[in-house]
């Protein structure tokens, strides 16, 4: 491990923890994050430790003590890392760090049944646990980037009209037989997947975990991995344990609905954010696939049948 020195807001919380006191701290970074700074620790002799510290203006989208409690609460199923430490006042939190054979899986491995396969298990097990305290659905989280976007007067695609005007359709189609809530992860990026090589899964990184409609948790990752109709009705009727058509309907609904909130994510994050990462382009691209669901045969079917 060649140490590097941490920020002094780390270097705080862990002196919070009475456990690490006098222990000497070696640290690394770990890559692939987009709105937090990670490391991997060593904290005297151990087991390695990851720490996710808050990245700036992330506290927009971020509830941190209810990312800490679905982290907590799956990692009490078994299907997430355990945490051990909880900074309440920075939001720092510190986790084991997973070994084993596990890496963070690609978009490719999403090609794989079988990781697929894996992923829905993972869903099934969590949405199974008990609610979390907070209650943020997607219809939630589009109105308030639409707030944001209101407020800081983000520019958005001439096109975009067309994108919330399906949106809102699709929402009166939930909003005619209500939302059904689970505790949700919300953001199925692939690093947010650690496989093995037989296909074990574990869930990580529940900054944006909130109760949600369960069809919304399905349909974002359908299209977060580019999953076509075919395959998405086999997933959904393995979440369901059979043939669902309504949850199927539901699930390509929550797919438009998934790129327009991440779209407007990533042109708010664009305006309020100067990095490397191309947060226009890539909010831009969600809210131009959203028209893959809108503009299918099948749209107005999908419509009929959410009810």
């Amino acid at each position: 491990m060649n140490s590097i020195t941490l920020p002094e807001e780390v270097l705080a919380a862990i002196a919070k923890n009475p456990d690490w006191t006098g222990k000497q701290v070696l640290a690394d970074p770990v890559f692939g994050g987009i709105t937090n700074e990670n490391f991997r620790l060593r904290i005297g002799e151990a087991d390695p430790v990851f720490v996710k510290m808050p990245g700036i203006g992330t506290e927009k989208f971020i509830n941190r003590d209810t990312a800490n409690q679905a982290a907590r609460q799956a990692a009490a199923v078994g299907i997430s890392p355990r945490v051990l430490f909880y900074d309440v006042a920075s939001g720092i939190e510190f986790t084991e760090f997973v070994e084993g054979g596990f890496r963070a899986a690609t978009t490719l491995d999403f090609q794989r049944a079988d990781v697929c396969s894996g992923v829905i298990r993972v869903y099934r097990h969590w949405h199974s646990t008990e609610l979390l305290s907070e209650t943020k659905t997607m219809i939630d989280m589009v109105d308030e980037h639409l707030s944001q976007v209101k407020a800081d007067r983000i520019e958005l695609p001439d096109w975009s009209g067309d994108v919330l005007k399906n949106y809102r359709e699709a929402i009166e189609a939930f909003e005619a037989s209500g939302l059904d809530l689970v505790p949700a992860h919300n953001d199925p990026m692939p690093g947010n997947f650690l496989i093995d090589a037989e296909a074990n899964v574990k869930l990580i990184d529940f900054d944006y975990a909130a109760n949600n409609e369960a069809s919304y948790e399905l349909g974002l990752i359908l299209t977060e991995m580019f999953v076509d109709i075919d395959r998405s009705r086999e997933l959904v009727a393995e979440y369901c344990g059979g043939p669902d058509e309504r949850f199927f309907a539901r699930a390509m609904l929550s797919r438009m609905i998934a790129d327009t909130k991440w779209g407007l994510w990533g042109l708010i994050n664009a305006h309020a954010r100067d990095e490397d990462f191309d947060y226009y382009k890539y909010g831009s691209w969600k809210l131009y696939r959203t028209f893959w669901i809108s503009r299918h045969p099948d749209y107005q079917a999908w419509l009929k049948a959410a009810r």
